[in-house]
């Protein structure tokens, strides 16, 4: 009979922190956790559960409770990659961009992006990074597609997943020096969401580098929905991928993966994280913006470092 309790009231007491979630900080997390678990004289097993519920909430960028096991199947995506574990880069966005003309072309391209930390916001963010290129100008019929829908805890797109949050874009900032008919040249955007996205135990951000930061570490991921069905526009309705690059050449604001047979970025897979965890550390940082694939040996990335100081000027631009 008590196992029953304490299982009922570990599930009332979860219950409570997932309500709390988009409401508190860390720090008031624990405050309230205590003053509940006091006042209903809850069993330690309740306490202990919302505990380890706050410690995610804690979690800086980078971070988050489901271990990245970095193994899989053989996939047809990325190729030579494999399948990613659902929700093992929580910080991963869905990205379809919309034409404006949506009665004609809807849902004209799909990239992948991440997110990131916004100022001043603890416990959520409403900002993407992803590829400049995903956004474009189209002349013609086409028209010029600014309507970005983003969907984050997504892994299959085949299917509606319970765990997956939507939002659209308020805002749409392409850097200013990027040209269409210049390949990987500042290609690299934000996208502000129209509402924050609450932090969860599948919804985390990924951290930036430091302005002229090196990759560091042995061995760097990627991952992405490309496009897998020759003649489709689209990726969607495809699982998550990702592969492992071990020797880059960083030169300027690129980034060149150099591996004999690695994974090549496909159609989809553009404005995807490269990343590296920090030596040391199990802390995931984001070097790359996938930017377009040149040869089956050569992967060309946006070199994050290089405009970490133009990120931190958008994000605090009103």
């Amino acid at each position: 009979m008590n196992s029953v309790k304490f299982s009922l009231h570990s599930v009332i007491a979860l219950s409570l922190a997932v309500h709390m979630e988009q409401q508190i900080s860390a720090n008031v997390c624990l405050l309230k956790v205590y003053i509940v678990w006091k006042r209903m004289k809850f069993a330690i097993v309740s306490f202990i559960t919302i505990l380890s519920y706050c410690s995610y909430v804690a979690s800086g960028c980078g971070e988050g409770p489901i271990q990245s096991k970095l193994d899989g199947e053989k996939g047809n995506r990325i190729v030579n990659g494999a399948r990613a574990i659902p929700h093992a880069f929580p910080w991963l966005a869905h990205i379809t961009i919309e034409s404006k003309r949506k009665n004609l072309f809807p849902d004209l391209r799909t990239c992948t992006g991440s997110l990131i930390d916004t100022p001043k916001m603890t416990n959520s963010s409403v900002y993407v990074v992803t590829a400049a290129h995903c956004f474009r100008n189209n002349k013609g019929p086409f028209g010029n597609p600014q309507i970005a829908h983003v969907r984050f805890a997504s892994y299959d797109m085949s299917m509606e997943e319970p765990l997956r949050k939507k939002r659209t874009s308020a805002k749409i900032i392409t850097h200013e020096g990027y040209q269409k008919y210049q390949v990987s040249i500042n290609d690299i955007a934000l996208v502000k969401l129209t509402k924050p996205i609450p932090y969860s135990r599948y919804i985390r951000s990924i951290c930036l580098p430091q302005s002229g930061d090196k990759i560091e570490g042995k061995a760097c991921y990627f991952a992405g929905w490309g496009r897998t069905i020759k003649g489709s526009a689209l990726s969607s309705g495809k699982e998550l991928m990702y592969a492992s690059y071990e020797n880059f050449q960083e030169t300027g604001n690129m980034i060149y993966t150099l591996d004999k047979n690695a994974a090549s970025i496909a159609k989809g897979d553009s404005g995807g994280p490269l990343m590296c965890i920090r030596p040391g550390e199990k802390t995931w940082v984001q070097h790359g913006v996938a930017s377009v694939s040149i040869s089956d040996l050569t992967n060309v990335f946006t070199r994050v470092s290089s405009f970490t100081s133009w990120i931190t000027y958008k994000l605090e631009e009103k």
